[in-house]
């Protein structure tokens, strides 16, 4: 039964779980790389035709001379430049094959966070919000939609458990793919019930684990995030716009689906 699930995570550390944590170390694991090409194949292909001359400055015709600087015609010339036609080449072609390419990882967190004006976040993480809708939220001075910069660095690990009162969605900019985790545990019809998902942002859409390039992050759900790599830059949009009013932190080493944050 679901809840004999959880009730094992009463003896197992409590951020994350052990079954989450299973779940992120997928994401967390990945083998990112920063590297834009690999695999390059080159191929010779020859424009040889009948002709004598080895050339590499060339408007040659009907001469004997040895010279080394041209506009002979006609002869065996044995110079060292080419515009030749006919004669043979050796080209490389451009067949090649990308890998993975991450945003910016040839720079580190601090320049990134320099750069954009980020500030520290209560709860982990550096930040900024960059718009503010004009437009208030009838009877109320709260904002229709918030912009804000979000970037977690890996020695932040997770962030603290939080819940809002506003959905957001969470789009990846740069850096390495963000694991987003979201929990809750609830009562239905008088037994518990239990909310648990595990998402990564980032670009590579077509591998594996998957990574979306935004991800909605629910209202009234507990979430934390935690960067799989080095850093990671995301961009967070919320309607209504957030307030510090409509946000609450979990208690130290808490646990949602324990329901004790």
């Amino acid at each position: 039964m679901l809840f004999h699930r959880y009730l094992a995570l009463l003896f197992a550390s409590a951020i994350p779980s052990s079954a989450l944590r299973a779940k992120a170390s997928a994401f967390i694991g990945f083998n990112y790389k920063s590297s834009s090409l690999a695999n390059v194949t080159s191929v010779q292909s020859n424009n040889t035709s009948n002709n004598t001359s080895n050339n590499t400055f060339n408007n040659t015709s009907n001469n004997t001379s040895n010279n080394t600087s041209n506009n002979t015609s006609n002869n065996t010339s044995n110079n060292t430049s080419n515009n030749t036609s006919n004669n043979t080449s050796t080209n490389c072609n451009s067949n090649a094959t990308s890998t993975p390419m991450y945003p910016y990882f040839g720079h580190t967190a601090e320049q990134v966070i320099k750069f954009l004006n980020l500030k520290p976040k209560a709860e982990g993480g550096y930040f900024r919000q960059t718009f503010q809708d004009s437009d208030k939220v009838p009877g109320s001075e709260r904002s229709f939609s918030t912009l804000t910069y979000y970037l977690i660095r890996s020695e932040d690990d997770y962030t603290r458990w939080q819940i809002m009162n506003v959905t957001e969605v969470w789009h990846y900019y740069a850096g390495a793919p963000l694991v987003l985790v979201q929990k809750l545990r609830y009562n239905k019809y008088g037994s518990p019930q239990y909310y648990e998902k595990v998402s990564a942002l980032g670009p590579y859409l077509f591998g594996e684990p998957k990574q979306e390039p935004q991800v909605v992050a629910r209202r009234l759900i507990w979430k934390q995030a935690r960067s799989a790599g080095i850093w990671t830059l995301v961009g967070i949009t919320a309607s209504p716009g957030y307030t510090p009013a409509g946000i609450r932190f979990g208690k130290e080493g808490c646990e949602p689906l324990l329901g004790n944050c």
